[in-house]
């Protein structure tokens, strides 16, 4: 029974991603739009028709998990949610990733500290603790996100989605889900990150702060 409630679940996850993969191509090819002209077109022609499949009950939760797909994969919806409402973080996107500007030594001190810091896009901090090969978000209201943390070499690391009782993360990653990290530079009170998702084309950058 787990199995199959687990497959149907992958299924049904598929098709979500499959939409918002539509979107974003028709998001990607109405460059000649204004941006609520863009938006409106893409729920009006795909969101719209998918979700009245499911039940009235369901398709907020749907249309959410949709929402927050896109922003996880759709470089051009993340650049139109910028556009209209600038990140107050210190969350950049970057066409290309940082030139590294310090040794492995400096890097390699990263595994000094468990505890760390970093401000959401819409100013909230957000709490880390990378322990015993996992690294946990710690939010505002009560709510974590857990991942497998692994070196790659002496800048890079790896975390690679587990769980989440957080609105938002859980329903912008799926299980398995990886964010490839490259430690770049450091300063007296952060360290400063390029992010890269598996699947996506878009490169972020952040101040991860020390404690």
């Amino acid at each position: 029974m787990i199995l199959i409630s687990t497959n149907i679940y992958s299924q049904n996850q598929m098709q979500k991603d499959s939409v918002a993969n539509e979107i974003c191509k028709m998001i990607e090819n109405n460059k000649n739009l204004s941006d609520s002209a863009r938006i409106a077109e893409v729920y009006i022609k795909h969101m719209y028709p998918y979700l009245d499949k499911f039940p009235e009950n369901q398709q907020e939760e749907i249309g959410t998990n949709i929402y927050y797909r896109l922003q996880r994969n759709c470089k051009e919806f993340v650049e139109i949610l910028n556009r209209n409402d600038p990140a107050k973080g210190d969350w950049k996107i970057v066409n290309e990733k940082p030139k590294i500007l310090i040794d492995k030594s400096v890097s390699q001190s990263f595994n000094n500290y468990e505890k760390f810091r970093y401000y959401e896009a819409n100013g909230d901090i957000i709490n880390v603790e990378i322990k015993n090969g996992f690294w946990i978000d710690n939010f505002l209201n009560k709510t974590y996100s857990k991942l497998k943390f692994n070196w790659i070499n002496d800048f890079t690391f790896e975390i690679e989605f587990i769980e989440s009782n957080n609105e938002s993360r859980k329903n912008f990653s799926n299980k398995g889900d990886k964010y490839i990290y490259e430690i770049f530079n450091k300063t007296e009170n952060y360290f400063e990150l390029t992010v890269f998702a598996d699947g996506n084309n878009q490169y972020l950058t952040f101040k991860l702060y020390f404690e």
